[in-house]
């Protein structure tokens, strides 16, 4: 359902206090995806503060997610995970690098 893109211009940014990170999501028929969060490691999932609950079949877009504090200098395996009533689809793991 995922595909994160880490070419040129596309690969996960990080600003002061927001993550942004282009998404590509594609299901094989109108599915309800009700919240995306971002997981780093063994921390709390991230929510999309800007997701609204809704049906998708193609959406191709960038998310933004609120930086953490504990989100410092570093490359940090991720994955993305949307939540649906028929429950969850996860991203492959990328690379998201802070430079500070």
């Amino acid at each position: 359902m995922f595909r994160i893109t880490q070419e040129p211009g596309y690969e996960p940014k990080v600003r002061d206090d927001l993550i942004n990170i282009w998404v590509d999501l594609t299901a094989q028929s109108s599915i309800m995806v009700d919240r995306i969060v971002l997981k780093v490691k063994q921390r709390r999932p991230i929510p999309s503060f800007e997701w609204n609950s809704q049906m998708i079949t193609k959406k191709h877009e960038f998310l933004d997610f609120i930086r953490p504090d504990w989100f410092n200098s570093g490359k940090y395996e991720a994955k993305l995970i949307a939540y649906t009533p028929e429950g969850h689809s996860k991203s492959e793991k990328f690379i998201i690098e802070v430079i500070v």
